[in-house]
């Protein structure tokens, strides 16, 4: 089944309309992952009511995925849409466990219960679901910034917001162990010495590095790179890697005319090398950029 949706995604329009229809006459069959599935799939091209009514049957087989398609769907509310999300959340659905955490933290379908709260979110720490771990990070980093900018006003919630923002760091760290390559750029944005209390050079200068070396990096993320090799944050000032990562920032366009600056002040030796380094990087596409 996982194969099948896999397929349909890269597909062109007629065979998606093949293997769509396959997936319909196995839902119609009555095969709960394929009812979710099509539910998903044709949730999205509008026809949310025939998608709900899919995730009804799917989730009356059990299927936890279905059960928090359902709840999800904004056609049930309330009572129902907690039970199924209790009941997902319970059967291992690590998206459930954060939508409960979200849920008793603010109130919404439930009493607000900050212990819920926590214990949905450790629920879904421990689950290991890559893009939850992301997500519950954005929400933690999120919480920090808010109760960090309160706390202008308000001292005593400078404790508050940085407790959050441990937290967004311990669960933007297990997103990037699990895989999530995009939670290395997170972690260079609270090393960086916007958020007091939280920068840290190294840390900055490591995460950065880690985000700049996948494939897809954002250009920004090099350019940050760039600046701290050339001003020296977290490491020796090294003008060879400075620019390095700036002429490579340009691999959409143009690269910033800073780059030819840095090129001026660089010895022999360092031109030789970056040059090197830099054809390697574009003979692989820019898919292998590491120094």
């Amino acid at each position: 089944m996982t194969r099948a949706v896999q397929a349909m995604g890269k597909a062109g329009f007629g065979k998606k309309q093949a293997v769509l229809a396959w997936l319909k006459a196995r839902a119609d069959e009555g095969n709960a992952d394929a009812q979710y599935a099509y539910g998903t799939e044709i949730q999205y091209t509008g026809n949310l009511t025939d998608a709900v009514a899919y995730f009804e049957k799917a989730a009356a087989q059990g299927l936890p995925k279905a059960k928090y398609g359902l709840a999800m769907s904004g056609m049930v509310s309330g009572e129902r849409k907690t039970s199924l999300l209790q009941s997902a959340a319970n059967a291992g659905d690590a998206r459930a466990m954060y939508e409960l955490s979200l849920a008793y933290r603010w109130g919404r379908g439930v009493g607000q219960d900050p212990a819920q709260s926590r214990a949905w979110a450790e629920k879904a720490f421990r689950a290991r679901d890559r893009d939850v771990l992301l997500s519950m990070g954005e929400n933690y980093w999120t919480l920090g910034l808010t109760a960090m900018d309160r706390a202008r006003s308000n001292p005593a919630l400078v404790g508050e917001g940085q407790a959050a923002m441990r937290d967004a760091i311990r669960f933007y760290e297990a997103a990037h162990g699990a895989g999530n390559e995009s939670a290395a750029g997170r972690l260079a944005r609270i090393y960086d010495g916007s958020i007091s209390g939280f920068a840290n050079d190294q840390l900055m200068l490591k995460w950065l590095t880690v985000e700049a070396s996948r494939p897809g990096a954002p250009a920004e993320t090099m350019r940050k790179l760039s600046e701290a090799y050339e001003q020296g944050r977290g490491t020796p000032v090294d003008l060879m890697k400075a620019w390095f990562w700036l002429e490579t920032s340009g691999r959409y366009g143009e690269a910033p005319g800073h780059t030819a600056e840095i090129w001026r002040r660089m010895s022999p030796a360092q031109q030789s090398m970056g040059e090197r380094l830099i054809i390697g990087c574009k003979i692989s596409e820019y898919k292998r950029c590491k120094v």
